[in-house]
């Protein structure tokens, strides 16, 4: 797939091994995504294992887009490697709009199973993905974070510009 950089199974047939005609490649691809045994947590590990070695940066987000007339919603959780966010676990969202506190731990959680908060080197997030219950549960779980915030936000009862004003932008 990351060779292929497509989950499409015309692509991925073409870096199939074997001299199989290509119709032959595309129907073994085929047959092998409709395995029951290639789950999520299949593929988590299977994306964990080849991972760089040490510490990784992940990152959360939510996606959105419109398949025909039918609106598409996930959450996902991956990890940025040289550059490009490596989708590992996500969940749909029934709703449009932000995602729901549990959906996130849920998320971690999994993740957790395969990858220890020893190998996070943090969570990147934009700033939907805050809220005091969220941030209590990352702390307890040991992931360090980093998550934008609006201006306005308030930090034990200042705003942020008044916590961050001396800090250039970009920094």
């Amino acid at each position: 797939m990351i060779a292929a950089r497509s989950v499409n199974h015309h692509d991925l047939s073409a870096h199939l091994p074997g001299v199989s005609t290509p119709q032959a490649k595309k129907r073994r691809a085929d047959r092998t995504f409709r395995d029951d045994q290639l789950d999520m947590g299949f593929f988590m590990a299977l994306l964990v294992a080849h991972l760089p070695p040490g510490k990784v940066l992940l990152s959360l987000d939510r996606t959105n887009w419109e398949h025909g007339g039918t609106p598409i919603n996930f959450l996902v959780l991956g990890a940025v490697v040289h550059g490009f966010t490596l989708p590992l676990i996500w969940v749909p969202l029934n709703q449009a709009g932000n995602s729901h506190t549990y959906d996130r731990m849920w998320l971690v959680l999994k993740l957790l199973h395969v990858l220890p908060a020893k190998r996070w080197q943090g969570l990147v997030a934009d700033r939907e993905f805050i809220g005091a219950e969220w941030f209590r549960f990352l702390r307890r779980q040991g992931i360090k974070r980093a998550i934008r915030i609006r201006h306005s936000d308030l930090l034990d009862d200042l705003s942020a510009k008044e916590w961050f004003d001396h800090v250039q932008h970009g920094h």
